[in-house]
Protein backbone atom coordinates (compact mmCIF):
# COMPACT_ATOMS: atom_id res chain seq x y z
CA UNK A 1 0.00 0.00 0.00
CA UNK A 2 1.27 3.43 -0.83
CA UNK A 3 2.00 5.91 1.93
CA UNK A 4 -0.90 8.07 0.74
CA UNK A 5 -3.26 5.10 1.20
CA UNK A 6 -2.23 4.75 4.83
CA UNK A 7 -2.71 8.47 5.41
CA UNK A 8 -6.10 8.31 3.70
CA UNK A 9 -7.18 5.37 5.87
CA UNK A 10 -6.13 7.09 9.07
CA UNK A 11 -7.83 10.29 7.98
CA UNK A 12 -11.04 8.35 7.24
CA UNK A 13 -11.04 6.80 10.70
CA UNK A 14 -10.45 10.19 12.32
CA UNK A 15 -13.26 11.74 10.28
CA UNK A 16 -15.57 8.89 11.21
CA UNK A 17 -15.00 9.27 14.93
CA UNK A 18 -15.05 13.07 14.79
CA UNK A 19 -18.22 13.02 12.71
CA UNK A 20 -19.93 10.98 15.39
CA UNK A 21 -18.76 13.31 18.11
CA UNK A 22 -16.52 10.63 19.57
CA UNK A 23 -13.19 12.42 19.41
CA UNK A 24 -11.83 12.24 22.94
CA UNK A 25 -8.61 12.75 24.88
CA UNK A 26 -5.90 10.19 24.21
CA UNK A 27 -6.37 8.46 27.56
CA UNK A 28 -10.07 7.75 26.86
CA UNK A 29 -11.09 4.28 25.77
CA UNK A 30 -12.06 3.95 22.12
CA UNK A 31 -15.71 3.02 21.73
CA UNK A 32 -16.64 -0.27 20.14
CA UNK A 33 -18.65 0.32 17.00
CA UNK A 34 -21.77 -1.75 17.59
CA UNK A 35 -25.20 -1.91 15.97
CA UNK A 36 -26.47 1.13 17.87
CA UNK A 37 -23.62 3.31 16.65
CA UNK A 38 -23.79 1.72 13.20
CA UNK A 39 -27.50 2.52 12.84
CA UNK A 40 -26.90 6.12 13.93
CA UNK A 41 -24.16 6.56 11.31
CA UNK A 42 -24.55 7.98 7.82
CA UNK A 43 -23.58 5.93 4.78
CA UNK A 44 -20.46 8.09 4.42
CA UNK A 45 -19.46 7.32 8.02
CA UNK A 46 -20.09 3.60 7.49
CA UNK A 47 -17.93 3.69 4.37
CA UNK A 48 -15.16 5.51 6.22
CA UNK A 49 -15.25 2.95 9.03
CA UNK A 50 -15.03 -0.04 6.67
CA UNK A 51 -12.32 1.61 4.57
CA UNK A 52 -10.36 2.24 7.76
CA UNK A 53 -10.73 -1.40 8.81
CA UNK A 54 -9.76 -2.65 5.35
CA UNK A 55 -6.71 -0.39 5.23
CA UNK A 56 -5.61 -1.38 8.73
CA UNK A 57 -5.84 -5.02 7.77
CA UNK A 58 -3.95 -4.34 4.52
CA UNK A 59 -1.13 -2.69 6.46
CA UNK A 60 -0.95 -5.72 8.74
CA UNK A 61 -0.79 -8.03 5.71
CA UNK A 62 1.97 -5.93 4.13
CA UNK A 63 4.00 -6.15 7.34
CA UNK A 64 3.50 -9.93 7.46
CA UNK A 65 4.62 -10.19 3.84
CA UNK A 66 7.67 -8.00 4.43
CA UNK A 67 8.69 -10.17 7.39
CA UNK A 68 8.10 -13.39 5.46
CA UNK A 69 5.40 -14.48 7.91
CA UNK A 70 2.26 -14.24 5.77
CA UNK A 71 -0.43 -16.67 6.87
CA UNK A 72 -3.39 -16.47 4.44
CA UNK A 73 -5.61 -18.17 7.02
CA UNK A 74 -4.86 -15.68 9.81
CA UNK A 75 -8.04 -13.85 10.88
CA UNK A 76 -6.78 -10.47 9.64
CA UNK A 77 -6.07 -11.87 6.20
CA UNK A 78 -9.46 -13.58 6.07
CA UNK A 79 -11.06 -10.20 6.94
CA UNK A 80 -9.18 -8.55 4.08
CA UNK A 81 -10.28 -11.21 1.63
CA UNK A 82 -13.91 -10.90 2.71
CA UNK A 83 -13.91 -7.10 2.55
CA UNK A 84 -12.24 -7.16 -0.87
CA UNK A 85 -14.67 -9.74 -2.24
CA UNK A 86 -17.32 -7.11 -2.93
CA UNK A 87 -17.91 -3.42 -2.74
CA UNK A 88 -18.00 -1.30 0.39
CA UNK A 89 -21.68 -0.60 -0.32
CA UNK A 90 -22.38 -4.34 -0.48
CA UNK A 91 -20.60 -4.81 2.86
CA UNK A 92 -22.72 -2.02 4.38
CA UNK A 93 -25.84 -3.69 3.03
CA UNK A 94 -24.85 -7.05 4.55
CA UNK A 95 -24.15 -5.47 7.94
CA UNK A 96 -27.40 -3.48 7.83
CA UNK A 97 -29.30 -6.67 6.90
CA UNK A 98 -27.71 -8.61 9.75
CA UNK A 99 -28.73 -6.02 12.35
CA UNK A 100 -32.20 -5.83 10.79
CA UNK A 101 -32.52 -9.63 10.99
CA UNK A 102 -31.17 -9.65 14.58
CA UNK A 103 -32.75 -6.62 16.31
CA UNK A 104 -31.98 -7.99 19.77
CA UNK A 105 -28.26 -8.01 19.01
CA UNK A 106 -27.63 -4.31 18.38
CA UNK A 107 -24.94 -4.45 21.07
CA UNK A 108 -22.84 -6.84 18.96
CA UNK A 109 -19.72 -5.19 17.49
CA UNK A 110 -19.74 -4.50 13.75
CA UNK A 111 -16.47 -6.42 13.33
CA UNK A 112 -18.18 -9.47 14.86
CA UNK A 113 -20.94 -9.14 12.28
CA UNK A 114 -18.36 -8.86 9.50
CA UNK A 115 -16.72 -12.03 10.83
CA UNK A 116 -19.99 -13.99 11.09
CA UNK A 117 -21.65 -12.75 7.92
CA UNK A 118 -18.78 -12.11 5.53
CA UNK A 119 -15.82 -14.17 6.68
CA UNK A 120 -17.31 -17.35 8.14
CA UNK A 121 -20.38 -17.19 5.93
CA UNK A 122 -18.31 -17.49 2.75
Amino acid sequence: MKHSGIVTALFAVVLFTAGLGLAAPAQAELPVVDGHLWAASSVAEKRAYLIGVANTVAVNRALQTRRGKLDPNAPNNRFEKALNAGTIDRAIEQIDDWYSDNPGRKGDPVLGVVWQRMVKGR
